[in-house]
């Protein structure tokens, strides 16, 4: 859930590092590709990419599954970049896993750099099954980290020891 204009993102790492389980012995995430991305820009927003921290962010923009997807390393950071006034859950983006066996090279910057998916599954280095990457953006002045506003409360009372003081208050978020 979001509610920023400009979104931190998420490492892929913290994505998906603790869901990460592969059949092959000590094998571990390498990131992942990107294999579906129906978000409508013109209507919804972007799913971005980032490969320095957040510093620049570049659009996933078309990718599909097979020669087209798009690699992702596990530190690169993804968000959702919503158009003004858009609210709600945009279409989600689609990925397959992917474990160290990957050798190819990674998407860096404005780089890009595709992979094919077409073989996946053991021994592959990508996951047979595919993940949907969600999030829901919220309208401006609600949810994420804005506090309540209290309206109706009394700006000072005089109450004496040992008595109850109540009074009704409106919140508002």
């Amino acid at each position: 859930i979001q509610a920023s204009d400009d979104p931190a993102g998420r490492k892929i790492s913290a994505l998906f590092g603790w869901l990460f389980s592969d059949p092959d012995s000590g094998a571990s995430l390498s990131g992942v590709a990107a294999v579906e991305n129906d978000a409508n820009p013109v209507d919804e927003g972007a799913w971005q990419y980032s490969t320095d921290n957040g510093v620049n962010w570049f659009n996933i923009g078309s990718v599909s599954d097979g020669p087209a997807a798009l690699a992702l390393s596990g530190p690169t950071r993804i968000r959702f970049l919503p158009v003004p006034a858009f609210t709600g859950s945009p279409t989600t983006l689609v990925v397959r896993v992917m474990d160290e066996t990957y050798v190819g090279t990674m998407t860096n910057g404005a780089t890009r750099s595709n992979v094919d998916t077409s073989v996946t599954g053991n021994p592959s280095p990508f996951s047979a099954s595919v993940v949907e990457i969600e999030t829901t953006i919220l309208p401006d002045g609600t949810g994420g980290n804005t506090p309540p506003t209290l309206s109706s409360v009394p700006a000072a009372a005089s109450v004496g020891e040992g008595s109850t003081f109540s009074f009704d208050a409106n919140a508002s978020d």
